[in-house]
């Protein structure tokens, strides 16, 4: 990254909804060093875009992690379970911009594309840096006509890297029994429902397959797999299904534990979940880890 660039403070910014989308983004960039922090895997309704500015970092989405270099974009789609792994003491310049879309031709691209890693050429990441600093000066002045122009702008840099094919190169290699069980985990969360089994399913034992989450992914299996679930119910109930047959649907066995879960996960029940007519661009997910629910 060029050293003479500007530096950006922190800045969070909502912009109000327009017919073509809402948006939220915050840009973080004080240039200290910052130490190895743990971020919570969680989901969320919109698109999301991860942009590394300066530092080290890698991006977990779904059963993948990626390492990142300064100008590398990660792209989460809505209830894709995702999170930042920064686990050196380095800086870490970044931004998050979340889209709600509501206009298919600015965003059919970003949900249709298989890549979650979405890099530029060096052309593109200046001119990505330049657009962001643009953003934040507009927010300064409360300019939201050039701050929906740079958005809109923002999107077509990106667009060309969701055409590239993906690689295997693109994602950090796991362990092959942690990438075995993420596989088996994406396909089959709905019948899952003991991480012993889980684990003796793949010839590992609990506490081994704990200290593979553990380290690559901040999180817990059994807090992995309810979160696919969660995930899955989310788009029932957005999609129109009652919240019984959305927990049924999504593998909860217990329709009242599942209401338990969600509320304490999103903060509303999946009733007031499902009347909001506003997409969570920040709302508090919480990870309810084994220990403060007591189940298996």
């Amino acid at each position: 990254m060029d050293e003479k660039r500007k530096t950006i403070p922190t800045v969070t910014v909502s912009l109000p909804p327009s017919s073509a989308f809402e948006a939220a983004y915050y840009v973080e960039d004080d240039g200290t060093v910052q130490p190895p922090k743990r971020y919570a895997p969680h989901i969320h309704d919109t698109i999301e875009f991860y942009f590394l500015l300066e530092g080290e970092a890698a991006f977990s989405v779904e059963n993948k992690v990626y390492a990142l270099a300064p100008g590398d974009a990660v792209l989460s789609r809505p209830n894709e379970l995702h999170h930042c792994i920064h686990d050196t003491a380095a800086p870490h310049a970044h931004a998050c911009v979340w889209f709600a879309p509501g206009d298919g031709f600015l965003f059919d691209a970003f949900l249709k594309t298989e890549r979650h890693r979405l890099s530029l050429d060096p052309q593109g990441k200046a001119e990505l840096f330049r657009t962001l600093d643009k953003l934040v000066v507009a927010a300064r002045k409360h300019d939201k006509q050039s701050q929906y122009a740079y958005l809109i702008y923002l999107l077509n840099l990106l667009r060309p890297a969701t055409e590239v094919a993906t690689d295997e190169a693109d994602d950090r290699p796991l362990p092959p029994a942690l990438a075995a069980v993420l596989a088996d985990v994406a396909l089959n969360f709905r019948e899952i429902t003991y991480v012993e089994a889980l684990a003796a399913k793949h010839f590992v034992s609990r506490s081994t397959l704990e200290r593979l989450f553990d380290k690559y992914l901040h999180v817990t299996p059994k807090a992995y797999v309810e979160s696919k679930r969660l995930a899955c119910a989310r788009k029932l109930l957005r999609s129109g299904a009652s919240v019984y047959s959305a927990a049924i649907e999504a593998g909860f066995t217990d329709c009242s534990g599942f209401i338990r879960l969600f509320k304490a996960r999103f903060g509303v029940t999946p009733a007031a979940y499902k009347r909001e007519s506003t997409l969570d661009f920040l709302h508090y997910d919480r990870v309810v880890d084994d220990e403060d629910n007591g189940e298996n």
